[in-house]
């Protein structure tokens, strides 16, 4: 990314228009560049796993994505007072305004998630960042409009792109794969996806508010890595596809999912989804699969978030060589899916120790309370699951406090 913007940076100043000011033609400049910007951001958002892969997995892509995003703002609201005297065409100054506003929309979007701050707050800030994950899909949605009205404002105000074909052709280029990418998400997506279609075995209550699902494929089979996710569309919910852990797989292909009841599409899977359903299935991804980084590892899960490591532990033999600490964090026992068979586990399996965690009579687990009462050690190797704010608490305090092994983590929200 950074290769690409100063290659086009380079190319775009030897190309310029000599006749336009300094001035126009940096903002022309820092214009492209946020054009660029946003076309790879628009890129990481198809998240195929061969994207997964060019960027290093699933959560260096999301970072990336986020990252160009913001990056792709910061150079459309740093261009327009630059260049704000050069505007020629009415149509282009409307479609530059437009892209800014959705843009700030959308940037808005981003930063406000339900496990920031602003989460916790009460206002318009705090209503942002609780926004239903249906609605903020929906919102969502205006990348492409945002996107299009400043590739057509540079094509209609730009006067490089008037004067150098180079530039335009390269300009127009860089459109087009954005175009490409907005039509992926939007309208080829599942077209273009890997993907195989299932029907619903079995459907087990875990919890008040957990239900275990298990599908078997009518198509191809996959075979995941434990640990890893699939992205599940069920016939008869709304909003497209969504990912769940795979907690068990078998050889006829049967894959198992652990669905919490926390938003509308959720929900609605716990009340219209039984035996029968259809569902299309994606390829496995992710990378919160099992490695042996370490003989001693130590595992943190809250509530949910349980559902890589009871993975893992299906997965891992009796004679498993090394030391597990699993810490598990519930609100109460009620809520607190699979902790039977976690716990038989424990019992039956020498080297996983488990450490049961009830906040509500325990008080919050803590980094501090991680490393004074396990047996992994501060060399271990760490991994979260869990919400976001969870996974950067322990990220950030475990490292003060000396644990010096890596720290993986996988965190689960839709935003």
């Amino acid at each position: 990314m950074l290769a690409a913007a100063l290659v086009y940076a380079v190319l775009w100043m030897f190309l310029r228009d000599a006749t336009a000011s300094l001035q126009g033609q940096f903002g022309e400049l820092v214009g492209a560049e946020a054009v660029l910007s946003m076309t790879v951001s628009a890129v990481l958002a198809v998240g195929s796993p061969r994207v997964d892969t060019l960027f290093g997995g699933t959560e260096r892509r999301q970072l990336w994505h986020r990252a160009t995003a913001l990056i792709g703002l910061a150079l459309v609201i740093a261009h327009l007072p630059i260049v704000v005297d050069n505007y020629e065409d009415p149509v282009g100054v409307i479609l530059a305004l437009v892209s800014l506003l959705l843009f700030g929309v959308l940037t808005g979007l981003a930063v406000l998630t339900p496990s920031g701050r602003f989460g916790r707050q009460r206002g318009p800030l705090g209503w942002i960042a609780r926004l239903r994950y249906d609605r903020w899909k929906a919102v969502h949605r205006l990348t492409a409009a945002a996107l299009i009205a400043g590739m057509g404002h540079g094509l209609l105000d730009s006067s490089a792109l008037r004067h150098q074909p180079v530039l335009a052709v390269v300009y127009l280029a860089i459109c087009l794969v954005g175009t490409a990418a907005l039509g992926h998400q939007l309208i080829l997506r599942r077209s273009l996806l890997r993907g195989s279609d299932h029907r619903v075995q079995e459907v087990r209550h875990v919890t008040a508010d957990v239900r275990a699902i298990t599908m078997r494929p009518t198509g191809d089979q996959w075979a995941p890595m434990p640990g890893q996710y699939i992205d599940v569309e069920f016939a008869g919910i709304r909003h497209g596809s969504h990912p769940f852990t795979v907690i068990d797989s078998q050889p006829d292909g049967s894959l198992q999912i652990a669905v919490k009841a926390n938003g509308n599409d959720t929900t609605a899977i716990h009340d219209k989804i039984g035996t029968g359903a259809r569902a299309w299935v994606q390829e496995p991804r992710g990378d919160f699969h099992y490695r042996r980084v370490d003989e001693r590892q130590i595992w943190v899960a809250a509530g949910i978030g349980i559902t890589p490591f009871l993975s893992w532990i299906r997965s891992l033999p009796e004679d498993h060589e090394g030391v597990v600490d699993l810490w598990y964090s519930v609100r109460s026992l009620a809520e607190a899916p699979f902790l039977d068979e976690v716990a038989a586990a424990a019992q039956a399996l020498p080297w996983l120790h488990l450490h049961l965690v009830v906040t509500q009579e325990d008080g919050r687990l803590t980094a501090q309370r991680i490393l004074a009462e396990g047996t992994a050690g501060r060399d271990a190797s760490a991994f979260l699951c869990g919400p976001l704010a969870m996974v950067h608490t322990f990220t950030r305090d475990l490292k003060d406090l000396g644990l010096t092994g890596a720290i993986h983590h996988e965190a689960f929200s839709p935003r």
